[in-house]
């Protein structure tokens, strides 16, 4: 049994930007309360990176291109950050407790020996010792951080909700901060609420806003000073973006996915899907990963949009995959883990990590998007029950898992109901 305890929470940005999204997004089309309950989960998620891993709806989109992690040792140490403000240090190997802090809200970004996380609107940079952590520097942003730092060549691209306390004039930012001094570069103001992460190429930042109801823009911004290269209206939300090769892969709430072509926007094909699109993730190989409301991931031909294959996952997909070594790895909301063939979508095995939630009706977890280290595999999770209050992920117990890549054994688990629930995919780093 989990325990959940009275706590003050302290409100992460994202779960407010869920809120503000879902709340719109039902006004616009009324439904069911069951209907807005499971639209909103699947809003709050993605990639936080994640996440939008995990924070917001758009989250990490190319997982296999991303630098591998360290192999665990029994030195390497696991960072997660969770919902009640608390930032939390793990022995990787068998996740006792080293240390932890209050005051942080999200999992951090590890490089170098120095953790990059939020603290409430401010951007934040921390040196972990062996009892805690040391505040290098912190810069201050105009409003809640809609995800985790996105850190490339030394910069972190970072955007704010835009959300005021009456919804009002909602002017979210994308800002590109100098990594070694905090020194804020440029800012660009979308003029609209923001949901998830920037996703940074070599040439362009791609991020998308909300600018009316039910409307949104794409934006491509330059790497170097912010300006803007191109723009795109859609009438609809945009859930999520990736980018592979020349080629910008768009998610949307009125059911589809559309491959943009990178330098200007104009459209190369479309994917109609069976629900609003939760998550999206691409690979080396040329697949796109969609999650959609039915339920399924679809594996995608990112050529031309061609249907591969489909997995049942028997519960939502609201989180990306993550794709290494000819494998993916796939988390569902009925508290299933899986491991996929990625050439055929055949299951190598499936895992669920509580026994309540796979069991009972209406139960459900938010994962973080997976990281995979060496053998192990890391994720994080809110326990949300039978229904997502509005009040955000503060108020729910959290917890970390980690299982055998080969076997989807679980080798430990963390579970605290003082926390909150997790908010991104946890960092690995030697220490």
């Amino acid at each position: 049994m989990r325990t959940q305890l009275n706590v003050s929470p302290v409100m992460p940005s994202c779960s407010a930007n869920y809120a503000e999204r879902e709340r719109r997004f039902s006004r616009r089309k009324p439904r069911s309360v069951a209907w807005r309950i499971l639209a909103g989960m699947l809003l709050l998620v993605g990639s936080i990176g994640s996440l939008l891993a995990g924070c917001g709806a758009s989250s990490s989109p190319v997982m296999s291109r991303a630098s591998a992690p360290p192999t665990p040792t029994d030195l390497a140490t696991l960072y997660a950050g969770f919902a009640a403000g608390y930032l939390i240090a793990f022995h990787a190997s068998d996740g006792t407790v080293r240390w932890r802090n209050k005051g942080y809200t999200a999992s951090p970004v590890s490089a170098d020996g120095i953790l990059y996380t939020s603290s409430g609107a401010d951007l934040v940079a921390l040196r972990p010792n062996s009892d805690g952590i040391t505040e290098v520097w912190r810069a201050p942003l105009d409003s809640g951080l809609a995800n985790i730092p996105v850190l490339r060549d030394g910069i972190l691209y970072v955007n704010t909700s835009g959300l005021t306390t009456d919804h009002s004039a909602p002017n979210g930012s994308v800002y590109a901060v100098d990594a070694r001094s905090g020194h804020i570069l440029w800012r660009f103001q979308t003029h609209g609420s923001m949901f998830g992460a920037p996703v940074v190429t070599d040439d362009a930042i791609y991020i998308s806003a909300d600018t009316a109801n039910v409307m949104s823009t794409l934006f491509a911004l330059h790497q170097a000073d912010g300006s803007v290269l191109w723009r795109v209206q859609r009438s609809e939300y945009i859930s999520g973006l990736a980018v592979l090769g020349g080629t910008l892969y768009v998610g949307t709430t009125g059911q589809s996915i559309a491959a943009l072509r990178s330098t200007d926007g104009t459209q190369i094909w479309s994917y109609q899907a069976p629900g609003f699109v939760n998550s999206l993730a691409v690979s080396d190989a040329g697949v796109v990963y969609v999650g959609a409301r039915d339920n399924a991931l679809d594996a995608l031909r990112a050529s031309d949009g061609m249907r591969l294959w489909t997995y049942q996952a028997g519960g939502s997909i609201v989180t990306p995959v993550t794709v290494r070594d000819g494998l993916v790895y796939v988390t569902s909301e009925k508290g299933y883990v899986a491991t996929l063939d990625a050439a055929t979508g055949n299951v190598r095995w499936r895992t669920c990590v509580d026994n309540d939630t796979c069991t009972t009706q209406g139960a459900t977890i938010r994962f973080s998007t997976p990281l995979i280290a060496s053998q192990t595999i890391y994720v994080g999770v809110a326990f949300v029950g039978t229904g997502l209050s509005h009040g955000g992920l503060a108020s729910v117990a959290g917890g970390i898992y980690a299982l055998d890549a080969n076997t989807g054994r679980v080798s430990w688990q963390y579970q605290s109901g003082i926390v909150g629930g997790e908010l991104g995919t946890p960092a690995l780093a030697d220490s």
